[in-house]
């Protein structure tokens, strides 16, 4: 589900090597999320072994800090950007309902937007 549409969510991924990366959370959806990174710092992320976590603040104050996979990488020459589409893994159950609440509620202001 589209989320930068409604909500601007800045998001941290974890790299194994301790650095942080600063992006925008694009989209999620129950088992994993996108997320858009300036293209400058995606040399950084030749490996998906490098990523370790993310962690973003939901408009509800909610925050939800969990492991995640890297799928795939898509640059995005027009915004200079990269798309990073990621799996989450160990999601808590807790963290699970806040995700589905969150989508539940985006999609709610999405069709009061679109009336």
């Amino acid at each position: 589900m589209n989320v930068d549409s409604v909500h601007r969510i800045s998001a941290t991924l974890y790299l194994t090597n301790g650095e942080r990366l600063s992006c925008q959370l694009v989209d999620v959806a129950d088992s994993g999320a996108k997320f858009r990174l300036d293209k400058s710092l995606s040399p950084q992320l030749a490996n998906s072994q490098l990523i370790d976590a993310c962690s973003f603040v939901l408009p509800s104050a909610a925050e939800l800090h969990c492991g995640i996979h890297l799928i795939r990488l898509k640059d995005e020459p027009e915004a200079n950007s990269v798309l990073l589409a990621c799996q989450f893994k160990q999601l808590k159950s807790q963290d699970e309902s806040i995700v589905r609440q969150f989508i539940e509620e985006t999609l709610a202001i999405q069709a009061i937007n679109h009336r």
